[in-house]
């Protein structure tokens, strides 16, 4: 069965700029919307990726 347009979620697909400064900003945006009932689907690059991984595993092994 397909939903109605009256149920269904809005989806937005966010594709920030690669680069310092624009990655933090898009993921606080997504968050935003997403608790305002959107559907977000959020890309970023392979690099960027890796230094988010990165920075969490130092954070989580300095607090936890």
């Amino acid at each position: 069965m397909e939903d109605s347009p009256s149920t269904t979620k809005p989806h937005l697909l966010l594709i920030p700029f690669p680069l310092q400064g624009h990655i933090i900003p898009s993921v606080h945006l997504a968050l935003k919307l997403a608790a305002a009932g959107f559907s977000v689907t959020f890309v970023n690059t392979e690099a960027v990726h890796h230094q988010i991984a990165l920075a969490n595993d130092e954070y989580l092994a300095r607090f936890f």
